[in-house]
């Protein structure tokens, strides 16, 4: 996946659900805290405690907080690198059901989302680049253009005078870069990449994300086009988001 989503600190809110269906009330109440955790660690629940309500509706929980999770405040990307632990709740012992309890935590989180700083994460890829010396003045501009930062330089390789170069790059950057790079070194560079995680978008670009509500893509233009790749509906100024 491109983008995710994540928080910047933390917040914690509350859920309820109480409805009547035919007659017959449904009744769900979670408090939750979700903090930060470190890029990387994805999803963490603490484990629950019996003193809130019994174990029968933990499963309802765990839903809702994965429900929450699966598509965010911010653009509807997946949330990750959340911690999230149950704080409060209650329950009735004759309409409280693990529907309830899901349905209340995911209100709960999603208030939360919007009150802990959500943002937006991009993918990155970590580039290794092998390359004769005398280019490499125009390879580390062109990481630079594609907004990567270098990680280390140092002399190696097959050859003499040789360099390698490792960087990080954002995904969305690199389409081309071989050729790039190619074109560059007159075709004498070796070049890799491979996953190297997820850092926050930067917000000049991050306003520019939008969504389509046609096909539910989620779309990151590079150019005015306001077409939407996947299924040509036109993008209206209703499918911005707000990163502020």
């Amino acid at each position: 996946m491109l983008f995710r989503e994540t928080i910047r600190k933390a917040a914690e809110a509350e859920g309820k659900w109480t409805r009547d269906f035919g007659g017959h009330w449904q009744y769900g109440h979670v408090r939750i805290r979700i903090e930060p955790l470190l890029r990387g660690a994805g999803i963490q629940l603490v484990p629950i405690e019996e003193k809130f309500f019994p174990a029968e509706y933990f499963p309802g929980v765990a839903q809702g907080l994965m429900s929450a999770l699966a598509s965010g405040v911010v653009a509807r990307y997946e949330v990750t690198d959340v911690l999230a632990r149950i704080t409060n709740g209650s329950y009735h012992e004759v309409d409280s059901c693990v529907h309830a309890f899901a349905q209340a935590t995911e209100e709960a989180v999603t208030k939360a989302l919007l009150a802990a700083e959500p943002c937006l994460l991009e993918a990155v890829v970590s580039v290794k680049v092998t390359v004769p010396e005398e280019f490499m003045g125009a390879v580390i501009g062109e990481i630079n253009k594609l907004e990567g930062r270098i990680e280390s330089m140092e002399h190696g390789g097959a050859k003499k005078q040789e360099m390698t170069v490792l960087a990080l790059a954002p995904e969305r950057t690199m389409t081309g870069f071989e050729g790039t790079l190619a074109k560059l070194t007159q075709g004498r560079a070796e070049f890799s990449t491979s996953p190297g995680g997820y850092q926050e978008l930067r917000e000049s670009i991050a306003r520019l994300l939008r969504y389509c509500r046609g096909c539910e893509r989620k779309v990151l233009p590079l150019s005015e086009d306001p077409i939407c790749p996947d299924c040509d509906q036109i993008l209206g100024p209703d499918d911005d988001y707000d990163t502020a």
